[in-house]
């Protein structure tokens, strides 16, 4: 899974799932670019995989709950 990192001036910071950084030029990224928005990559061109985003915002509001739960 890619997400962006952060946006700096006009370039996307891509992280992958091991760290690793891929730097896109935002405008080249279709869909609502923003930071922690998942992407993924088809046929050279970046896009923004909404679903996917969603996906994941629930999964990090779930173990948020699950940790202050825990205090």
């Amino acid at each position: 899974m890619y997400t962006i990192d952060r946006i700096e001036e006009n370039t996307a910071v891509i992280t992958d799932e091991n760290e690793g950084r891929i730097y896109v030029p935002a405008d080249s990224i279709d869909g609502n670019v923003r930071e922690s928005a998942v992407v993924t990559k088809y046929g050279g061109r970046w896009k923004i995989d909404e679903e996917g985003t969603e996906k994941r915002k629930t999964e990090m509001k779930k173990r948020l709950e699950r940790l202050f739960k825990r205090e």
